[in-house]
């Protein structure tokens, strides 16, 4: 018989702090599932409040800290959302959520169809809370859908069923053909999964009962194979376990860890808890509760939303686009398709992403292309030239997902399509076709879904455009923005709007037939519980989940914008800018979410009503009003805006309200717009995750999920410190694992966990740094995106001149601004010049020299005066460096750094670039290891503090249990609780080792050199030399262990040390454990069954062929080239030979150069080169290639490339305009032995040698190998 405890409880006009001892007494006292409801006078987020005065953080954190330390989950509620009132009138009302229900995740488990209700209530201030467990009354499902299983992908016998099940056996067309093939291969995966998996729960317990028997007899001394391979398939067993329920938990951040199948499993029962559909709620506020009766409404009302409306005024909304797709756009949307883009498109898929009817994921695809691909490529191909997809393929599944947390009408589920992943296919191959032209169509007001513009690009205006209003007291006629919702805006979209708009921006008529076949030929049916209902055939609407759709609404919402446009150049809308010199913004789109601009006037708000009716009607749109609000500049009047919040009939906005998920103003009360941070990170580090997840996973869910809550806000806001810490402090105590009021020791310092794992630390982020990485990602785009409408809005105000970097923190700004601001030395610390003509760059106090360490000049310089630019160091045209002058002048150190540097011939201007990316690029990344260094080289600490021990690589790339790599990590830095350790935090009084009571235990004596132990590693026979060592330390020793090249040693003695510490813990807590003598065995029989699952999960793949130089073909001339470093004299050498059809030499050159040390460097030195010597003997048909492929891709890219080399490639461009015909292709070192020899014999001459139909006597060799490569 089970038993379950309920407690309830009433701690009205008491602290939940006070009960909280209670609490965790009781939790102690008993380890039942128990379930906890009450008056808890206290709310857990600033969401479970409204009303005007704010919720004092500490007493929620109070709460927050019993729910974790109980492992208690909210029930959540069906209902009102709040339980409680103070029943005071106007701006005094006060709505709280105080009651609730919570239990533990073993009670849940359990009671999974236990539902709460909010209750109404007359006679108190308090709702009445219902709770019911009573089974779900869900409609069976009638047969089970067909799901391919990723865990099916570890048997080889489920390739052998696809491929038997991949034989066309119907006539059709290759799309058809792929359907019945798809069909067939259900199917027989469904049959074979039968017989060879069947129930995976079953079979791990029949498992676990044979090898519990077996280990009985293994006992009696009736051997002990059987044992070891019952384990080894119970491990199998195992871990398609934890793949089943990680695909059914749609945890997808969790790649890699020890088992948490648990955890899986609980997220997928509570989400299907919360994705269940077992009451509705009907126009008259009737609920309705049978199964069948609520798809029918939900059938019903989508047949209305997905019905056509009469369109009008659409000729009006029209007249405002204008035409802006070209004849070579249109050209480049309709050349021919290629197998390559559907690769591609299918590469850009997650693998476990939700699948279509069909049942088959991305992954299915992914993993069997080589049995799949080519009927594949087929099917979509042919679909997409003959313009015509089957209606079959384009049958979708409507997922009903919630939008709030209880939700009880039709409205609060948002329609999520899943497409088959075949028709997938073909919709992302248009989809990315369609975004190489999108920078130029879309208007500049729109920042969602195009390249090269970001999210936060119209969230930094609107901030500061209604700071600025905010704070706008001059002049008598105010400004007003109106914050638009559009409702079901994709669910609305007409096709018939939607092809006139297309024909009017000048695509092609093939392309938008193509583009209306994708949208005309859907069908639905709605998931209901899991089962699909009805069959719904729309007129109208874009799916959201179909890869193409974002990209149509945008071009729907161009007639919008062209409507607002033609309003404000007749002059009869009026925008607001910043300053007097800056555009005039009348609207900011992002998607479907839309911000207007105009004077707070009755003429300007009638006609804006005007020209939104007009829109509605000729699209199909509808704007949502209970979702619409305005904000007034503080000159408008209170009368005024009374009578334009009458006209629209929308409210104003609050002080905290959200504008694309950000405060539209923040004030003094910084925490306050930020808390709903902290909300959600609590929110995902629950104390049940904490004990359902290993370390592992602890760890992903942090890196993966925590840390990436705050992000999107530290793009454009420096939050609170007190915030970073109080999030931090979170991430603290859930790696720890601290439990009930116990304080843990927090063995290694948060600053030592933020370093990179290669330094010794868990890669985890400290926020303050990563928040300025990230705002200074915006500042750098206002140094390059000069052309974007960020841009244009904010310099005329900040910086007239165009340059951020001069801008004054004087001027008055939002702070968004100054949160950008403070990025500016980041900025500077990490970019340096890039010499073009020397015009902009200082001499002095300036990086513009390549070295690493060496960016700035220290020569004194008394002969330049302060302010000298570096042009002064150059002479002739086309310019080059004045090597007298600079010899003359600077140190010999500094004079070799500066002749280093190339000089381009076209004389660019001066350019600041990043030197801490290959590219020349700002990114996050680097800017946040910048942050990290400058920390660094300011400690005191030892030389060696930051540098990167190879030994951390070593012990994190181990195949090992994840569990053991940490431990492994732990014990290195002397974190674990060892006796030495806690009587240093004065835990307990002595040092002493409790097994042998001879030595201080330490790790190293812990796990090593204790007398008790030495039994253990006795028997491991590998280890005998190193046991005649002295160490100083556990981390001495594991780095001598790991210095040994065997297989799997580290991985052994790691596993030993881990089973020595976990019977040391058993024998401190008397409790029964292995002998010392057993765990050598143990160790490798754990060692070896890991890696047999993981090795076979991970195989390798084959190493490269080898290649040999190959004769031109299509080309008359083939031109090798290579470059080379030597670092001793800080010189390059350059090496190149042009062949002929037949292999022939044509001519070589070998050249020594000065250059800096880099490889992309003299390797770009060397293409030009190429280039240079293919012109210089008369060659104009040739094909160039070299062995960098970094350098073969930017020198064929049309991009203009903004690093150090960069000047080199683009002079190396410019020469290609003198030859008839040219290519570059990219080879390996075996094939470019020739041009690389002749490089690195460029270190034995003085500057430059050319051999005509010949090579220099050393390389005949290497000719001679090429020569028999082409005849073999």
């Amino acid at each position: 018989m089970e038993t379950y405890m309920l407690l309830w409880v009433l701690l009205k006009h008491t602290s939940v702090r006070i009960h909280g001892t209670s609490f965790r007494a009781l939790k102690n006292q008993f380890s039942l599932p128990w379930c906890c409801t009450g008056d808890f006078n206290e709310i857990v987020r600033s969401s479970e409040y409204k009303g005007r005065c704010s919720r004092n953080d500490n007493q929620m954190q109070g709460f927050r800290n019993v729910i974790d330390d109980c492992e208690f989950i909210d029930l959540g509620y069906r209902g009102l959302p709040f339980t409680w009132c103070n029943n005071r009138k106007g701006d005094a009302t006060t709505w709280l959520r105080l009651d609730r229900f919570m239990a533990t995740n073993e009670w849940i488990l359990h009671f999974h169809s236990a539902v709460v209700y909010h209750l109404d209530n007359t006679e108190s201030d308090h709702k009445p809370i219902w709770l019911t467990t009573a089974p779900l009354q869900i409609q069976r499902t009638k047969r089970k859908l067909f799901r391919f299983e990723d865990m099916w992908r570890t048997e080889s016998g489920c390739e052998e069923t696809i491929t038997k099940a991949w034989v066309p056996k119907v006539r059709g067309s290759p799309m058809v053909q792929v359907q019945e093939m798809l069909t067939r291969c259900g199917r027989d995966l469904t049959a074979w999964s039968r017989v060879h998996f069947g129930s995976i729960t079953r079979k791990i317990r029949e498992k676990k009962e044979e090898l519990r028997k077996a280990e009985e007899q293994s006992i009696s001394g009736r051997g002990h194979d059987q044992v070891l391979s019952l384990r080894q398939e119970l491990n199998t067993l195992l871990c398609k376990e934890e793949k089943m329920w990680q695909q059914r938990s749609r945890a997808l951040w969790l790649k890699d860890g020890d088992q948490n199948t648990k955890y899986f499993h609980s997220r997928a029962t509570h989400r299907k808890r919360r994705n269940s559909l077992v009451v509705l709620r009907d126009g008259t506020g009737e609920l309705v509760e049978d199964p069948h009766e609520i798809g029918n409404r939900f059938i019903r009302y989508y047949e209305d939303l997905f019905q056509a409306a009469p369109l009008e005024e659409v000729d009006q909304v029209l007249a405002g686009i204008n035409p802006s797709v070209t004849a070579e756009m249109n050209t480049k949307l309709t050349r021919p398709y290629t197998e390559s883009e559907v690769a591609v498109a299918l590469k850009q898929m997650a693998p476990l992403k939700a699948p279509g009817p069909d049942g088959m994921p991305p992954a299915f695809y992914q993993s069997y292309w080589k049995v799949v691909g080519k009927e594949v490529v087929q099917a979509v191909l042919s679909s997409i030239n003959s313009g015509t997809l089957p209606p079959s393929i384009n049958h979708t599944f409507v997922a009903l997902i919630p939008k709030v947390k209880n939700p009880e009408h039709v409205t609060e589920y948002r329609p999520i399509s899943l497409c088959n992943v075949i028709y997938k296919l073909i919709s992302k191959v248009l989809a990315n076709r369609l975004k190489e032209v999108l920078p130029t169509v879309i208007a500049e007001t729109q920042s969602a879904f195009v390249p090269g513009r970001l999210i936060t690009d119209n969230v930094l205006i609107a901030f500061e455009t209604l700071h600025h209003m905010h704070n706008q007291r001059q002049g008598r006629v105010g400004s007003m923005a109106l914050k638009l919702d559009m409702s079901k805006a994709y669910d609305r979209v007409e096709w018939s709007f939607l092809r006139q708009v297309m024909l009017k921006m000048g695509f092609h008529s093939q392309w938008v037939s193509l583009m209306m076949e994708c949208i005309t030929t859907v069908s639905y049916s709605l998931l209901i519980n899991g089962e699909p209902r009805g069959h719904i055939t729309p007129s109208r609407g874009l799916r959201q989940g179909d890869p193409i759709s974002p990209y149509l609404f945008l071009l729907c919402a161009e007639g919008l914008n062209g409507l607002l446009n033609k309003a404000a150049a007749q002059g009869e809308i009026h925008g607001v800018s910043l300053c007097r010199r800056g555009p005039k913004l009348t609207h900011l789109f992002f998607a479907d979410d839309s911000l207007l601009f105009c004077r707070a006037t009755q003429a300007e708000c009638h006609k804006i009503q005007d020209l939104l009716n007009i829109y509605e009607k000729a699209s199909g749109q509808q704007l949502n009003r209970s979702k619409t609000t305005l904000f007034f500049s503080h000159n408008t009047s209170q009368a005024t805006q009374d009578d334009i919040k009458n006209i629209l009939g929308v409210p104003s906005i609050r002080q905290y309200e959200k504008y694309l998920g950000l405060p539209s103003l923040v004030g003094k009360e910084k925490m306050a717009c930020f808390s709903q941070i902290k909300d959600r990170v609590w929110s995902k580090v629950k104390g049940w995750k904490e004990k359902l997840l290993s370390q592992a996973g602890r760890e992903i869910l942090i890196k993966a999920v925590i840390q990436a809550i705050p992000t999107y806000t530290m793009n454009c806001f420096k939050l609170p410190v007190k915030l970073c810490k109080d999030i931090e402090a979170i991430m603290r105590r859930f790696w720890w694992g601290q439990k009930d009021q116990e304080r843990k020791v927090h063995w290694i310092s948060w600053t030592k966990l933020c370093q990179p794992k290669g330094n010794g630390g868990l890669g985890f982020r400290e926020l303050q740094k990563f928040n300025i990485a990230l705002l200074a990602k915006q500042f750098w785009r206002f140094m390059n995106c000069k052309n974007s409408l960020l841009f244009k809005v904010f310099s005329p105000k900040f910086f007239p001149n165009g340059n951020i970097l001069e801008a004054s923190l004087k001027t008055r700004g939002s702070f968004a601004w100054r949160s950008i601001m403070q990025a500016k030395s980041l900025i500077l610390s990490g970019s340096s010049w890039r010499v073009g003509d020397g015009q902009k760059i200082p001499i002095k106090n300036a990086n513009w020299l390549l070295d690493e360490g060496h960016r700035r000049v220290i020569s004194p310089l008394p002969m330049f005066p302060h302010g000298s630019k570096v042009a002064l160091l150059m002479r002739g045209s086309p310019l080059e460096w004045d090597v007298e002058k600079i010899r003359a002048s600077f140190l010999p150190y500094d004079a070799e750094a500066i002749l280093q540097i190339p000089i381009s011939s076209s004389s660019p201007p001066d350019k600041l670039i990043w030197h801490a990316t290959r590219d020349g690029k700002y990114s996050v990344r680097s800017g946040y290891h910048i942050l990290l260094q400058e920390v660094q080289n300011t400690n005191p600490g030892s030389s060696r503090h930051g540098e990167r021990d190879p030994l951390w690589k070593d012990i994190w790339s181990m195949c090992a249990p994840a569990k053991i790599r940490s431990f492994l990590w732990r014990a290195c830095h002397e974190s674990l609780p060892s006796k030495l350790g806690l009587s240093r935090r004065q835990i307990v009084d002595s040092p002493w080792c409790d097994n042998c009571g001879t030595g201080v235990e330490d790790c190293l004596h812990a796990l090593w050199k204790c007398p008790a132990i030495e039994c253990s590693w006795s028997t491991q026979h590998e280890l005998a030399e190193i046991r005649k060592q002295e160490f100083g330390s556990f981390h001495d020793l594991v780095r001598q262990v790991g210095s040994h090249n065997r297989a799997l040693l580290l991985e052994k003695f790691a596993a030993m040390c881990w089973l020595l510490w976990h019977k040391r813990n058993q024998t401190r807590l008397h409790l029964p454990s292995d002998d010392y003598t057993q765990i050598c065995h143990r160790a490798e029989t754990l060692i070896q069954e890991h890696a047999r699952i993981h090795l076979k999960e991970h195989h390798q793949s084959p190493p490269n062929p080898k290649v040999s130089w190959q004769p031109p073909t299509s080309y008359k001339y083939k031109v090798n080239f290579d470059g080379a470093i030597f670092r001793e004299s800080k010189e390059g050498g350059i090496g190149v030979v042009i062949r002929d059809q037949n292999g022939l030499v044509i001519a070589t050159l070998s050249q020594r150069v000065k250059t800096c040390p880099s490889a992309e460097m003299i390797e770009a030195r060397a293409a030009k080169r190429a280039i240079q010597f293919a012109l210089e003997i008369g060659i104009f048909d040739a094909i160039f290639e070299g062995d960098s492929d970094l350098i073969i891709r930017e020198i064929s890219s049309p991009e203009a490339m903004h690093n150090v080399y960069g000047l080199v490639l683009e002079d190396a461009k410019a020469l290609l305009h003198h030859f008839e015909r040219y290519q570059f292709t990219h080879t390996r070192r075996s094939g470019n032995t020739v041009a690389h020899a002749l490089a690195r014999r460029a270190l034995n001459i003085q500057n430059l040698c050319v051999w005509m139909e010949d090579v220099p006597p050393d390389i005949i060799p290497v000719l001679y190998s090429d020569f028999s490569s082409i005849n073999s």
